[in-house]
């Protein structure tokens, strides 16, 4: 398994949603696709890079490892979230059928064949009917592992990274 606090413990070096070019459409991407009071769910949220613009949201905050969360709620006390530590694969202490929007940006690059496939079973039961997915991938995962799981529509590709919209 993927340490992700280690591979992504400097999250900006990845890009910073306020500053690049592609991270910044990736931000007003995501902010168009959720409504207010929207349950939302971010797989590998670290300190909220991402959940810190959804404070119009019910937030669901998932990573392995509680050091963000802890960050998370020290920086922005007024964002409502709660918090899941996950073992790397799996979303066992969500509800079905209770998310609006399951998202997740530079995470599932990380991850093996198994822990995506795991996640993307997961990901299925817990979103509600006409839920969205929005993953970013890396391009070397997209055939064999996200077109046999149901995501096909691309929406960005750029440096070898591809994000999925899945409406469900």
């Amino acid at each position: 398994m993927t340490d992700w606090m280690t591979a992504k413990q400097d999250h900006n070096t990845w890009g910073d949603p306020d500053k690049d070019k592609d991270y910044i459409a990736l931000k007003q991407f995501l902010l168009s696709t959720v409504n207010v009071g929207c349950t939302t769910l971010e797989i590998g949220s670290l300190d909220g890079k991402w959940t810190k613009y959804l404070s119009h949201c019910l937030n669901i905050c998932v990573d392995v490892g509680d050091a963000g969360f802890i960050r998370f709620k020290d920086k922005y006390p007024h964002i409502p979230a709660t918090f899941y530590q996950t073992k790397g694969d799996e979303l066992k202490g969500i509800q079905d059928n209770s998310v609006d929007v399951v998202f997740s940006f530079d995470t599932f690059i990380l991850l093996t064949k198994e822990q995506v496939d795991s996640y993307i079973k997961e990901i299925k039961r817990v979103l509600k009917p006409r839920g969205q997915v929005l993953l970013m991938v890396g391009y070397k995962q997209v055939h064999g592992v996200y077109c046999n799981a149901g995501l096909s529509p691309t929406i960005l590709t750029r440096n070898g990274v591809v994000l999925y919209q899945v409406k469900a």
